[in-house]
């Protein structure tokens, strides 16, 4: 696989001159540095981006579902819109990221630093949200039905008018939050 080719062939597709979609379906990307890249719209479904440096890169609607993210350093990425169902986000650094309206159902986001993370009207449904620190995150409006917190730092997290029926927040830190119009229906305060 020629990378440098697949991403150039890429970026001329995102300006709608010749190119092609990149399709990295199945790829093994492992602790590559793909630091400032565009890959909005790319398909990278079951990819494997272990230990990659993903910092400021673009996955706006990307297809990102059961990819491995574990470990990888996601500094101030972009997600809106992607789909990310299954993906794995174990222990990823994921501080200032955008990722509003973006599809997490299923993920694994375990010991994940999440820190001003902006997941305004995403949908977070039976994500695993494990010792993960939210640290300012905003979380307006977003869906974590049946979502665990358990052990979670949700310091100045701002859940405003989000949906946490059924979560699991047992052992969470609730330190200065905003639950103002959240939906706490049969959630787990424990």
């Amino acid at each position: 696989m020629d990378l440098k080719a697949i991403l150039h062939d890429h970026a001329a597709w995102l300006n709608s001159t010749s190119g092609k979609q990149a399709d990295f379906t199945g790829a093994n990307l492992a602790e590559v540095d793909l630091a400032g890249v565009n890959l909005a719209g790319a398909n990278l479904a079951k990819a494997n981006l272990r230990g990659a440096n993903l910092i400021e890169v673009s996955f706006s609607s990307a297809d990102l579902r059961q990819v491995n993210f574990t470990d990888a350093t996601l500094i101030k990425a972009n997600f809106w819109g992607a789909k990310l169902q299954g993906a794995n986000l174990t222990g990823v650094d994921l501080t200032d990221s955008i990722l509003r309206g973006a599809d997490f159902t299923g993920v694994d986001f375990t010991g994940a630093n999440l820190t001003r993370a902006n997941f305004a009207g995403a949908d977070l449904t039976k994500a695993n949200f494990t010792d993960a620190i939210f640290g300012g995150g905003n979380l307006i409006e977003a869906n974590f039905t049946e979502a665990n917190f358990s052990g979670a730092d949700l310091k100045r997290a701002n859940f405003r008018g989000a949906n946490l029926t059924e979560a699991n927040l047992a052992g969470a830190n609730f330190t200065s939050i905003n639950l103002r119009g959240a939906n706490l229906k049969r959630a787990n305060l424990g």
